[in-house]
Parts: C-alpha cells; sequence; structure tokens
C-alpha cells in the first residue's frame, strides 16, 4: 500500500489542492490611495451628456439605470413604476450629474417611459 502511495505521487505529483490549503495566509500590502485632479480639457470636453434610461427588475425590484458617454453607471431604485415614481427616479439622476457640474442634453429611454 505505501509502494502505491509513492508511485502514485511521483506520476501525478504532490496534491496541490492539499497543499494551498495548508499554506500560511499573508496580509497583502497596504495600497495608499493616490487622487489625481482631473485636467480641464478633459472635463470640457465631457460638459454635456447624453443619458440612456432603461428600466430593470432585479429580484422582483424596479431600478432605473442612467448610462453615458464617459461610461458612468448608476443605480436608482424606485418603489413602483407608476408615473410620478419613474418621473422622480430620473430626476433623482439627472440632479447627480448636475451636482457634478453636467449637462444632460438628451434622455433615451424605451417604452416604458412612454406616459412620461
Amino acid at each position: 500500500m505505501l509502494e502505491s502511495i509513492k508511485v502514485e505521487n511521483g506520476v501525478f505529483g504532490p496534491d496541490v489542492a492539499s497543499l494551498q490549503g495548508k499554506m500560511v495566509w499573508h496580509f497583502p500590502e497596504h495600497i495608499d490611495p493616490t487622487y489625481v485632479a482631473i485636467p480641464p480639457e478633459i472635463i470640457s470636453c465631457n460638459l454635456y451628456v447624453i443619458a440612456v434610461v432603461d428600466l430593470m427588475f432585479v429580484n422582483g425590484l424596479p431600478l432605473v439605470s442612467l448610462n453615458w458617454n464617459i461610461t458612468l453607471i448608476t443605480v436608482s431604485y424606485m418603489p413602483s413604476c407608476m408615473i410620478v415614481d419613474l418621473w422622480k427616479g430620473m430626476m433623482q439622476i439627472v440632479l447627480i450629474y448636475c451636482w457634478w457640474e453636467l449637462t444632460v442634453t438628451t434622455v433615451m429611454v424605451n417604452n416604458q417611459f412612454d406616459p412620461l
């Protein structure tokens, strides 16, 4: 029996999963975040944005997602799909962009937003 274990270990090598489970874990090095100012040239090119809004359901909860030309995605929870809640959800997201001093020039939506 012992001989067959030695032969198996020589043919297949050591049990890597077993060895990885027994190795000592070390804390990773601390990463110090460095904040860099965005150059004014980049900001001036992205002041006006086109928004794309879609209504999705995740675990039965409606969400509004907004994506625009600088590939930022925001998500806002909406309590229902009523017209008032759709409008509040869209305005909440547009106000986020206004806070960043961006101007939403166009909002593209699908048929779910027709009542607006």
